[in-house]
């Protein structure tokens, strides 16, 4: 076989300017093409990676955040409970104040009226006392109260222990022989005498009487001697019932204060 170097010579000129050809018109291009692609996916690439890094300081710092507002909310909770307490007691205390300063004027007034009450009822029961001894006396005995009461006075003097009637002698003596009698009501010459003549017998026959009013008695008689004092009136009487009123009223009293303790 004869070789045509000729058609040989062409085929390989041709060839070389293929290559010639898909070297400056396909493969450059293409390298170029994808070196460019290469850049853009390496730029993406660091791009997304700046913005996963950032994403990632925003999230860490969001977090932070959190932490710190809850930190702040824990605060504020414990500085509301803390005041809140604070008021509570506050107002508890308040509370207490006031109702201690209620219970105390509830109980002045309590007391203020018992008072009111007691002074009442001896003013009221000191005039009945008298007046149904009197009516018992005149029906009974046939006698005025006045008299019963000078006679009850005289016994009184008769029966003094020694001791005192020599206080009185001797508080007499200091004065003259002047002892000082006090009436609820006007003693009659007969009263008197006979006030005098208990005194001389029980006392010292040299004791002069000086016959007083005396307003704060109730219905009886009072020997003044100095700081001696021998009385017998209704006042001891009304005095036993005041007390007894007064027990009355205090055990009440102590009932009603426990209860509104309670």
């Amino acid at each position: 076989m004869e070789i045509n170097w000729v058609t040989v010579a062409a085929q390989t000129v041709n060839f070389l300017i293929l290559v010639w050809l898909l070297h400056k018109f396909l493969y450059g291009p293409v390298m170029k093409a994808m070196a460019a692609r290469e850049e853009k996916i390496h730029k993406r690439k660091a791009e997304a990676d700046a913005e996963k890094e950032a994403a990632e300081n925003t999230r860490q710092g969001l977090e932070a955040d959190q932490a710190k507002l809850a930190a702040e909310r824990k605060a504020l909770l414990e500085d509301a409970h803390a005041e809140a307490e604070k008021v509570r007691h506050q107002l508890e205390a308040e509370a207490r104040a006031e109702t201690d300063t209620m219970r105390r004027a509830w109980l002045e007034q309590l007391a203020s009226e018992q008072t009111e009450f007691l002074t009442d009822v001896r003013g009221k029961g000191a005039d009945a006392i008298v007046e149904i001894c009197r009516t018992a006396l005149k029906e009974l005995a046939g006698e005025d109260l006045e008299r019963r009461i000078v006679a009850a006075f005289s016994g009184k003097l008769d029966a003094m222990p020694a001791d005192v009637r020599k206080k009185v002698a001797a508080a007499g003596k200091r004065h003259d022989g002047t002892v000082t009698v006090e009436s609820a009501f006007p003693l009659s010459k007969q009263d008197k005498q006979q006030i005098t003549e208990s005194l001389h017998t029980a006392m010292d026959p040299a004791l002069k009487p000086k016959f007083e009013a005396a307003d704060d008695l109730l219905a009886g008689i009072r020997l003044r001697a100095d700081s001696q004092v021998i009385e017998w009136s209704f006042n001891s009487f009304l005095d036993q019932l005041t007390n007894r009123i007064e027990e009355a009223l205090a055990g009440e009293t102590a009932r009603e204060r426990r209860a509104a303790a309670e």
